[in-house]
């Protein structure tokens, strides 16, 4: 009925803690059973068997099933009830693992969502700086053009200068002299 006891509760709680199956031929003479659940559920339990659901040494829950007849279950009905807990348990352990499984694809899926905007960021950025460095390079190669022609133009004056007998009053250090 999904109800949940504490640990070491009830018969529940004991075959949990110990790891055991358990009968009881008659709960109202165990000291184990919980009389809470008669309350709850309005029958009067009377047998009891109860299976842990063992993973890796791992007790998962129990399995138990009640009766209002004393004396219903007997040890010939453990490996039945001790095959159906073995299914249950691995079923258990399948789903946790699946469910273990999709957390992790959606945390890597997350991840590489994260690294995509990232990735796509640093290529704008990069696509940016590429421009910016190519408009300071165009503006670069037209200073040099410049600074040709003008070398040019100094060194034509220059020689109009010295053709006409006068000599420059400094050297340019824009050819180079000192």
């Amino acid at each position: 009925l999904g109800w949940r006891l504490a640990p070491g509760e009830g018969l529940v709680g004991w075959v949990a803690e110990h790891a055991e199956s358990a009968i009881v031929r008659d709960a109202t003479q165990d000291e184990r059973h919980f009389v809470g659940v008669d309350q709850q559920s309005g029958l009067t339990i009377r047998s009891i068997i109860s299976v842990p659901l063992l993973f890796k040494n791992r007790t998962l829950g129990v399995i138990q099933a009640i009766d209002a007849t004393p004396g219903r279950f007997e040890e010939a009905d453990l490996p039945m009830l001790e095959s159906f807990a073995t299914s249950a348990t691995i079923a258990i352990e399948n789903a946790r693992l699946y469910e273990k499984a999709q957390q992790e694809i959606a945390a890597r899926e997350q991840a590489e969502e994260a690294l995509r905007q990232h990735r796509d960021h640093l290529e704008e950025e990069v696509a940016r700086r590429t421009a910016r460095l190519r408009t300071l390079v165009d503006a670069m190669t037209g200073r040099e053009v410049r600074m040709a022609k003008l070398k040019t133009v100094i060194k034509q004056l220059r020689r109009q200068l010295e053709a006409a007998g006068m000599d420059p009053i400094a050297d340019d250090p824009l050819l180079g002299e000192d």
